[in-house]
């Protein structure tokens, strides 16, 4: 799996990682700080957020990155 860094628009950034099964299929996952506009640094709180292909969004929970 590889995590790349993508803009999320409007100046902010985060990791995106595709869904094991192929972003097609399942979506992908968009990783950021818990204000949602850095990428999260290691050892802080983050929010783990799942996307369809068209960018509709899933669900979301916070995680320790």
């Amino acid at each position: 799996m590889k995590l790349e860094t993508i803009s999320t628009g409007g100046g902010c950034e985060g990791l995106y990682l595709e869904h094991p099964l192929g972003r097609l299929v399942a979506g992908y996952f968009v990783i950021t700080d818990l204000d949602g506009c850095h990428v999260p640094t290691k050892g802080k709180k983050a929010i783990l957020g799942w996307y369809t292909d068209d960018s509709q969004f899933i669900e979301s929970l916070d995680i320790i990155f």
